[in-house]
């Protein structure tokens, strides 16, 4: 367990997975007893540099702030003990991992509107420069009003150690092989990691690569879904080519694909 002292808040219950190695708990505001979700990393911040660069994301990461399906941050900081922390909303609903564990796969309408306004999302971030990098079924989450929001974009100072890039560990499933390097983290590494995403969801469990020692699914060798058109089949195939030129030229193209079909 991490150990931190926020005086601020009132810590209810953790809500992530006991085993993670962060520590994601419900919390209520002393000001006004509001709910919030409050994630303590287990990685301490030791040094100038990285609070600097930890600093300069959060504010980043702020900006996105008014964006409807995006996770609103209220607050950051450091521990008295060295451990970064977020306060965010608190989406009482879960994720969308939770609701395709509990009841299964989505319909191809409801996967299309999840699909265009989380492109649109992702579109507002990357014109600022902001990549998620850790898109899957477990980082969407249902807000209070019934809406995806995307959860958990990827920190870089987190994910680095001594200036060494350190991939945070995710299904390759769901990740651009291009993404294990930081230099070709790109839009196109969203847009396939979001492709995957909506696959899982229409079919209940994350997209499997024909070649099991592959690095990452390939969006032409993955099996056709019951039910699901085949122009939408056709887009998350093009989302999930293995060569990134291959792929939308950008979220809001994505977005305005999928949107498109029947």
């Amino acid at each position: 367990m991490v150990e931190h002292d926020l005086p601020d808040l009132v810590r209810v219950r953790r809500i992530n997975d006991a085993a993670a190695t962060d520590e994601t708990y419900l919390a209520l505001r002393v000001s006004d007893g509001g709910e919030v979700a409050v994630r303590v990393y287990a990685h301490p911040i030791d040094s100038t540099r990285d609070r600097e660069r930890f600093d300069h994301e959060i504010e980043t990461l702020g900006a996105l702030n008014d964006d409807p399906h995006i996770l609103t941050i209220h607050d950051a900081g450091v521990t008295d003990s060295g451990h970064p922390f977020v306060v965010s909303e608190f989406c009482p609903s879960g994720s969308l991992h939770d609701r395709i564990a509990t009841v299964g796969g989505m319909t191809a309408t409801e996967v299309r509107g999840i699909g265009y306004k989380l492109a649109g999302a992702l579109a507002r971030a990357h014109e600022r420069d902001v990549y998620h990098r850790n898109i899957k079924p477990g980082n969407i989450l249902i807000d209070a009003l019934g809406e995806p929001v995307l959860a958990d974009f990827g920190l870089v100072t987190l994910a680095t150690s001594n200036g060494d890039f350190v991939m945070v560990a995710q299904p390759r499933a769901y990740t651009a092989p291009e993404a294990f390097l930081p230099e070709l983290m790109t839009e196109a590494a969203d847009i396939f990691s979001l492709g995957a995403t909506l696959y899982a969801l229409l079919a209940g469990r994350a997209p499997r690569a024909v070649d099991p020692l592959a690095v990452a699914v390939d969006g032409d060798t993955v099996a056709d879904l019951p039910k699901v058109p085949w122009t939408l089949m056709t887009v998350l195939r093009r989302s999930m080519a293995l060569d990134p030129w291959d792929r939308f030229a950008d979220a809001e193209e994505f977005g305005i694909a999928l949107a498109s079909g029947p």
